[in-house]
């Protein structure tokens, strides 16, 4: 009896306190706000402009069954910058890749690389149509091979997981978690 009465009196209070606790959606966006947004090239950490809040994938065509879109950012050697552009005096690298995905399924998923040359697939990424560009020294290099994913947390926030090998054998990884807006 003892051993019911303290299980009764400790759900109670339980569930008392999970009552009253709140949960607010603006708690999620200053979680992927505060992750810590970079990636590696060269062995070197570039990181995302703080002020990096949302990536737009921008739809470049889509059929009945998929859409073909393009993902790109840059990333500064300065953490807590907030402009990443070609005028700054730090290290700068952007990365961008066309690739293929399902309308019906979104962008979570892994994708693996093909030529344009090649027939559509979905969750594939264009070799010949991923690249970097540097800054200094100015670099630019296709891509020799890689891959990526999407991972969905819902509410349009994603990891986007990143490997690539340039065409010039240098090397570009990370992970983004961020919301990603297809536009």
């Amino acid at each position: 009896m003892k051993y019911l009465v303290k299980s009764i009196l400790l759900l109670s209070l339980c569930l008392g306190f999970t009552s009253c606790m709140e949960y607010d959606k603006e708690d999620d966006e200053i979680i992927v706000q505060q992750e810590e947004n970079k990636f590696t090239y060269e062995g070197e950490v570039y990181f995302l402009p703080t002020n990096f809040t949302s990536a737009e994938i921008v739809k470049i065509s889509d059929s009945l069954d998929y859409v073909k879109a393009i993902i790109a950012f840059a990333g500064s050697t300065i953490k807590n910058d907030t402009v990443v552009d070609s005028t700054s005096t730090n290290k700068v690298v952007a990365v961008t890749s066309s690739f293929y995905f399902s309308k019906s399924r979104g962008l979570t998923g892994n994708y693996t690389a093909i030529n344009s040359t090649d027939p559509i697939a979905i969750n594939k990424f264009l070799l010949d149509e991923t690249f970097y560009i540097s800054n200094p020294p100015e670099n630019f290099a296709g891509t020799e091979s890689g891959d990526f994913s999407f991972q969905d947390h819902g509410e349009d926030v994603y990891t986007f997981k990143f490997n690539f090998t340039f065409d010039d054998g240098k090397k570009a990884s990370g992970s983004i978690k961020q919301k990603f807006l297809v536009n």
